[in-house]
């Protein structure tokens, strides 16, 4: 399978979550998925919707950073999410168009990156129902759930520290097993997730204690 160029679907402050006891998928220190359901998103309840595009993201580094000081004075990390386009539903792999907008009319969607970025891997994440129907564009991009971390099938499929995989081959043949076993329902999508910013410790104004960064690995 030939890959295709990925979409930049844009910024979002994250807190990679550290891993807990019953979690026991081998050699994972802390789960930074493109999903929300384990990872700290940082931005919880109401979307900022005058702010973010339609694959939830902000378009840029900096309103990602000040959406996560408006709502917290904890440390978090900056993270670029980039869509593949093709969506692997049942037995059939389709190439979709992404028609990524900003919530906001004539503003930009996802403003490209000129700064270096660190590649924490690939994550398999499923879409909502109603966002996927073959022969249409990608427009709403909602992320469900993504089985490597959500149904512990990092366990089955060999992951790296942050429970994503390493290799676009490697993510490919598992969005393929994934649509066919559906550990959780709907269709599949590969995305990257990069690291654009690292987490530093910030001193809150209530109390003045310095809170620690998210753990890093050596």
């Amino acid at each position: 399978m030939l890959i295709p160029l990925p979409i930049l679907l844009g910024y979002r402050p994250r807190r990679p979550m550290p891993v807990a006891a019953g979690f026991d998928v081998p050699g994972v220190i802390a789960v930074a998925s493109a999903s929300n359901c384990i990872t700290d998103r940082v931005i919880c309840g109401e979307p900022e919707w005058d702010e973010i595009n339609t694959a939830y993201h902000y378009p840029t580094v900096r309103g990602a950073q000040d959406a996560a000081k408006r709502v917290s004075n904890d440390p978090c990390e900056i993270h670029a999410t980039l869509l593949y386009p093709l969506v692997f539903d049942k037995s059939q792999v389709h190439s979709v168009d992404i028609r990524l907008r900003h919530m906001t009319a004539g503003l930009d969607a996802a403003v490209p990156l000129e700064d270096p970025t660190e590649t924490l891997g690939f994550d398999i994440v499923s879409l909502k129902r109603d966002d996927f129907a073959p022969g249409m564009p990608l427009e709403d991009i909602v992320f469900e759930c993504a089985p490597l971390s959500c149904n512990l099938m990092g366990r089955e499929i060999p992951v790296n520290r942050w429970c994503l995989l390493d290799r676009w081959e490697d993510a490919a043949s598992a969005a393929k097993r994934l649509s066919l076993e559906e550990p959780e329902p709907g269709s599949y999508v590969i995305v990257a997730v990069e690291r654009v910013q690292r987490a530093i410790p910030t001193v809150s104004p209530i109390n003045k204690v310095s809170r620690p960064a998210i753990l890093e690995p050596p």
